[in-house]
């Protein structure tokens, strides 16, 4: 990854989150003051997640888009107190990261600069991971130039239950469709004609490949020493890292398959 997973602990009182472009109402989005491990504050933007499954998808699936050079974010891991806010009634965890400012959602200004080259790969990072929850809520604009600056929001990826499932998410790949629509070309033209899908499904399978238990080991072992150093108490992920484990086994299987799948498309 470039950078580690950074750590925080909540500073203060935490500021909810509310409007269309957050997913109104919303009682999980936070802003708020977030203290790192080398002292130094910064204000994040906060998700509460359901479940530490879905938190260990987010962390994991950022850290890898930040390894593919994507333009995601880099994670934090945050230690929530239960009087950081009335709607938090015990100690937890959640994702987050830097906050941007005036940086809106796609949402808010209710279009996407489909010709910006992050499309393309991000469109094929989502199909790769199995994400079907793209959408203008969770792409972030650059106000002055309308250029697209991040994506968030992984926590849906990889539920891969079966080939088959696989398969049908491809084809609910939201910015396959924008790509489609607003260029007018097939599917399979639409690959064929950039090497987007080349260059990143090889460097995914490569990193999937080399080892995807290193990956999620490095990745949570990272989080808990650093926890330990802080003395916070530490998440117990083992169940979401073996998840991610078994995951990632049937995620070099089916980037194989689909590109084994994309290449005879192109002939």
């Amino acid at each position: 990854m470039n950078g580690n997973i950074k750590v925080g602990s909540v500073v203060g009182v935490l500021e909810p989150l509310v409007g269309v472009e957050y997913g109104q109402p919303s009682n999980n989005i936070f802003k708020g003051k977030v203290k790192l491990l080398d002292k130094t504050e910064t204000i994040c933007f906060i998700k509460l997640l359901p479940s530490n499954k879905e938190l260990a998808i987010e962390l994991f699936c950022a850290k890898l888009a930040n390894n593919l050079n994507l333009q995601v974010p880099q994670p934090i891991l945050i230690a929530i107190g239960k009087n950081r806010h009335s709607s938090i009634r015990t100690n937890c965890y959640a994702y987050g990261y830097e906050w941007l400012t005036s940086i809106p959602f796609a949402s808010k200004i209710g279009k996407l600069p489909i010709g910006h080259p992050s499309v393309p790969p991000m469109a094929i990072f989502d199909e790769l991971i199995l994400n079907d929850d793209r959408h203008y809520g969770n792409i972030l604009i650059e106000n002055k130039d309308n250029k697209i600056r991040h994506y968030i929001d992984h926590e849906q990826a990889l539920q891969i239950n079966s080939l088959s499932h696989y398969f049908e998410a491809i084809n609910r790949n939201w910015l396959v469709k924008e790509l489609i629509e607003h260029k007018a070309i097939e599917l399979s033209t639409l690959f064929a004609r950039s090497n987007f899908y080349d260059n990143l499904s090889d460097s995914l399978y490569n990193e999937v490949t080399r080892g995807i238990a290193s990956l999620v080991n490095t990745c949570f072992d990272e989080c808990s020493e650093v926890f330990r150093k802080a003395k916070l108490s530490v998440v117990d992920f083992t169940g979401e890292r073996d998840f991610l484990i078994n995951r990632g086994g049937q995620l070099k299987d089916v980037v194989a398959k689909q590109i084994e799948k994309r290449g005879k498309e192109k002939k």
